[in-house]
């Protein structure tokens, strides 16, 4: 199978994303005065938007703080126009997001091939929401063994 046709394995790096967005604020200059709801923007005041916060509202996503690699399949990231911005949106959105998807999956795939992995206090890492690209709490301790060939 080609990593291109692994659809499982790229919505489980699409929910792990939109759980765990590596960019905590996405900011945008407002070019011309825009209303939204009841509020006027005016031109030249930014705009920010929080992947972590809208990659998880329960008006788009069904039980939006679990793990589901599924809702990908059922299209729940398409039900209103930027549900998912773990890669930005619109025109302004990285231009790199498939290729990035690609990479992961590349990358994963031999990892998983050739290592077992452990977490030794059986716990996931917190995020550190301290820094604009988020990362693990330190320590973020991680045991791997190469396995044995068959």
């Amino acid at each position: 199978m080609t990593l291109k046709k692994s659809v499982m394995q790229e919505n489980c790096v699409r929910e792990t994303l939109r759980l765990l967005p590596p960019l905590i604020i996405l900011m945008r200059k407002v070019m011309v005065p825009l209303k939204y709801k009841n509020y006027e923007i005016p031109a030249g005041d930014l705009l920010c938007v929080t992947p972590g916060v809208s990659n998880r509202l329960a008006s788009v996503y069904t039980n939006p703080d679990a793990y589901d690699p599924h809702r990908f399949d059922r299209g729940e990231h398409n039900a209103q126009p930027y549900s998912f911005l773990s890669f930005g949106g619109g025109r302004h959105g990285c231009p790199g997001e498939n290729f990035g998807i690609q990479q992961i999956k590349t990358v994963w795939t031999v990892l998983l091939r050739e290592f077992e992995f452990e977490i030794p206090s059986g716990k996931m890492p917190v995020p550190d929401y301290t820094n604009l690209v988020v990362g693990p709490h330190a320590p973020a301790m991680i045991r791997y063994r190469r396995k044995k060939p068959l």
